[in-house]
């Protein structure tokens, strides 16, 4: 048996994951470490990097969309992953659409399901943080 190792399974974890993409404002970026929390009220978890502008925008708003994709849109949420939303207007760079929900936060209209998120918590642990978010 290979055991995984703790400090690895961020480099090299079990694959596939579900990749989703978080909108807050007008950043798009991709998250793979994400489930849900509680059932009643539906709380949903994000982890998120640090050093990452989505982090930076999430503690500057109260709403933010999870927008689970198709896999005909696997190169833009690709595109999403990679390239820092501090340096780019990603949304400028691929086919993907927003479109406003209650005057809250923008969701994508060519995802397959959509969360739309209060924000009620974040939690530092060290690298990354939890985004914790109540569907609404």
């Amino acid at each position: 048996m290979n055991k995984l190792q703790p400090q690895n399974l961020f480099k090299n974890p079990v694959q596939p994951r579900n990749v989703a993409l978080t909108v807050v404002g007008k950043n798009i970026s991709a998250m793979s470490r994400h489930m849900p929390l509680n059932t009643d009220p539906f709380i949903y978890g994000i982890a998120v990097n640090n050093n990452s502008q989505t982090l930076k925008d999430l503690k500057n708003t109260n709403y933010f969309s999870f927008n689970f994709m198709s896999w005909e849109d696997i190169s833009d949420t690709d595109f999403c992953g990679r390239v820092s939303g501090a340096d780019t207007l990603k949304l400028e760079k691929t086919d993907l659409a927003l479109e406003d929900y209650k005057e809250k936060t923008d969701y994508i209209t060519s995802s397959m399901g959509v969360l739309i998120l209060k924000k009620k918590e974040l939690v530092d642990f060290g690298d990354h943080h939890l985004v914790v978010g109540e569907v609404i």
